[in-house]
């Protein structure tokens, strides 16, 4: 992977311990594992970034390393597995992100 590649770059930059302790107390164990915090927040950030809906931004991150490599999965994947459920990740996901607090650019 090219290190000097925007998203790369930008992912090595960012604290992502400060999103997990923002939010991890948000996501509860008992019901069923959560996802990684860095991998929902990574999510919703290129879901803004690139104008993407909840289903496109997870079948492009299903395509790009840059996005995976982005929300700190450390193996590319082609396709929904054990590390990744693209049914679990997408619509509600993004409800309990906007339930905690974190907004797009375009809302008030």
């Amino acid at each position: 992977m090219d290190r000097q590649y925007s998203l790369f770059v930008l992912a090595e930059r960012i604290d992502w311990q400060v999103f997990d302790e923002k939010f991890g107390s948000l996501y509860s164990e008992k019901v069923r594992p959560g996802k990684p915090t860095r991998l929902l927040v990574g999510m919703h950030y290129l879901k803004y970034a690139f104008d993407e809906s909840n289903k496109s931004v997870v079948a492009k991150l299903l395509e790009n390393p840059y996005w995976q490599c982005f929300c700190g999965l450390k193996f590319f994947i082609r396709k929904p597995h054990c590390q990744f459920d693209s049914s679990k990740v997408e619509p509600p996901a993004f409800v309990s992100m906007r339930s905690a607090g974190v907004r797009s650019p375009n809302e008030s």
